[in-house]
């Protein structure tokens, strides 16, 4: 895999911009929402859901339509609610997006069989408020990516 780009961080600007970024299976909810500024934690969340997809062996969120993409990460991640990301009143579709039902996060029981480092890294990629996700340098820095040896990690990057 010498000399190939898994991953090209591109979405750290903060001039408004298209939402309609990022294959949609991978696409977080703040851009399903119509969020413009945004910023690395869109890329942190798509990250988040290929490394479910390497556990778990098939894609976390797979919808072709965004609501309906919307609805599938609620079921796991929880319904982006104020209570939880409290930012999200000001996103251009929050209004549009009712839910039918409000689901509580339970991306930790719907993943139990993982190992916990890898749950918990799952877990903090994928939070709902981007405020809230972990950082690529933390994300370097947490116990399941110190498990891996930096030597495999280097044969990938």
């Amino acid at each position: 895999m010498r000399g190939v780009n898994l991953l090209i961080f591109t979405h750290s600007h903060r001039r408004p911009y298209t939402n309609k970024v990022i294959t949609l299976w991978y696409r977080p909810p703040e851009l399903l929402l119509g969020e413009e500024r945004y910023n690395l934690s869109v890329d942190i969340w798509s990250c988040g859901c290929i490394l479910g997809e390497l556990f778990v062996g098939k894609a976390l969120f797979s919808s072709n339509q965004e609501f309906a993409q919307l609805e599938l990460i609620s079921r796991i991640c929880g319904t982006p609610v104020p209570s939880v990301w409290p930012n999200i009143v000001n996103l251009p579709h929050y209004n549009v997006f009712k839910p039918k039902r409000i689901y509580p996060r339970r991306l930790r029981l719907e993943y139990n069989s993982l190992p916990e480092s890898a749950l918990d890294l799952l877990d903090k990629m994928l939070a709902l408020d981007p405020s809230q996700r972990i950082s690529a340098s933390q994300t370097l820095d947490h116990p399941f990516i110190s498990y891996v040896e930096s030597t495999v990690i280097q044969n990938f990057v």
